[in-house]
């Protein structure tokens, strides 16, 4: 005798009774709304993590384990209320443009958020699943889903230079460590203009062509998005102060691991040339020197390598460039004082170079009873993140929190 009814295995439900399987799927999603309504209660860094890393991949496996024909209903549903926790994440209604979809649903490694959109993974996730689990071992899930993405990758590729260069800017190795922190303190305003900032959701008051009030350059709205946080000649809140918001944070880091370090040495034989910083004109010179068994010097870097300037350039040149000019203008100094010289380069996007997590590292390793080098490269990673944010909300685009939202 055949039973129509099914059978719950491993999570997933086996039935010959395709109506009896898309209810069972009903009564899981419906399962899955309280989880939503508790997310809206939550700060947008807290509310992401956990729809990133667990929300989401709950629907995944029902995709990857059940026919398509049977989830897309379910899978739709489930996407209207991830859309709906997004949209409180990011603070601003959608629908969001193509680009700004792809960017949040792409994992890190390709330059986005990781909120995957399970309609578009149902059917090559389990059409591996199934081909697998029938010996047909030629490409598995993660190969099709990795294709499929790629796609997407490619579509944001061809919208524009900028828009190739920000993606590739966001999938830098640590890229995402701000965003898996929500121990750290990060206020909701400052969280959510930079997920706005790094999935280029744009501000909708930009005009196709609009002029930055701190360089005056005249640019278009793409290009003026990833600009600002990368600008030196903003008032109040640039580039300038993401720096120095880094390199206070690793002093603490020092002071913490026990270390004494010296904010801004000079050097008898060093005459600083002068750059200007909006309205005044600074001695430039190195960042720090750290006081290990030999001492090292370091210039912090931070680059914006979304921007127009840098957009048709790797981000490799960019960042030897930077490092070139640094060891020209200090290092023969540094060695002549007996010490040793690097430059640690964090990214506007997130991430690091090889200089600055080895940095962080040799502090770590002073007090490697109470001090992680990942826990405070996230640290330093949400010090970055906070500071764009604080850019992009001073200088334009969803200043209040919420106002589009209706009463």
């Amino acid at each position: 005798k055949v039973s129509y009814h099914g059978v719950k295995i491993l999570g997933t439900m086996q039935s010959r009774d395709d109506a009896f399987v898309k209810e069972w799927l009903r009564t899981k999603l419906e399962k899955h709304e309280r989880l939503f309504r508790r997310l809206e209660m939550l700060p947008p860094n807290q509310a992401l993590v956990i729809l990133r890393k667990c929300t989401v991949p709950r629907m995944a496996y029902l995709a990857r384990t059940h026919k398509p024909s049977v989830m897309k209903a379910v899978c739709a549903e489930f996407d209207k209320s991830v859309t709906r926790i997004t949209e409180m994440i990011v603070d601003a209604p959608s629908p969001f443009s193509r680009e700004a979809d792809i960017l949040l649903h792409l994992p890190p490694c390709d330059g986005g958020m990781g909120i995957t959109r399970t309609e578009w993974v149902q059917e090559p996730a389990y059409t591996s699943s199934r081909d697998m689990a029938l010996g047909f071992r030629e490409q598995d899930q993660r190969t099709r889903v990795k294709v499929m993405n790629g796609r997407l990758s490619a579509e944001v590729d061809l919208l524009g230079q900028v828009s190739r260069a920000h993606r590739h800017a966001c999938s830098i190795k640590h890229a995402l460590l701000w965003g898996d922190a929500p121990s750290e303190y990060f206020p909701p305003a400052e969280f959510s203009a930079y997920v706005r900032w790094r999935t280029m959701i744009t501000d909708p008051t930009l005009a196709s062509l609009n002029t930055c009030p701190g360089c005056h350059t005249t640019m278009p709205a793409t290009e003026f998005h990833v600009h600002r946080p990368g600008c030196a000649c903003l008032r109040t809140h640039n580039a300038t102060t993401t720096h120095n918001s880094v390199n206070r944070a690793v002093q603490s880091l020092c002071a913490r691991s026990g270390t004494d370090y010296t904010h801004e040495p000079r050097y008898k034989d060093y005459k600083p040339p002068q750059s200007r910083i909006g309205d005044h004109h600074h001695n430039e010179g190195p960042d720090l020197t750290v006081h290990f068994g030999k001492p090292l010097t370091v210039d912090f870097k931070g680059i914006n390598v979304s921007c127009a300037s840098y957009s048709a350039r790797s981000i490799k040149s960019v960042e030897r460039e930077k490092e070139t000019a640094s060891r020209q203008l200090y290092e023969s100094h540094c060695t002549a004082a007996g010490q040793d010289f690097a430059v640690p380069c964090f990214y506007l996007t997130g991430g690091y170079n090889v200089a600055f997590e080895h940095l962080v590292k040799q502090l770590c390793d002073q007090r490697p009873e109470t001090l992680s080098a990942r826990t405070e490269l996230a640290k330093l990673s949400v010090r970055v993140a906070r500071a764009v944010g604080r850019i992009c909300l001073h200088h334009g685009g969803w200043k209040t929190a919420g106002s589009w939202r209706k009463e």
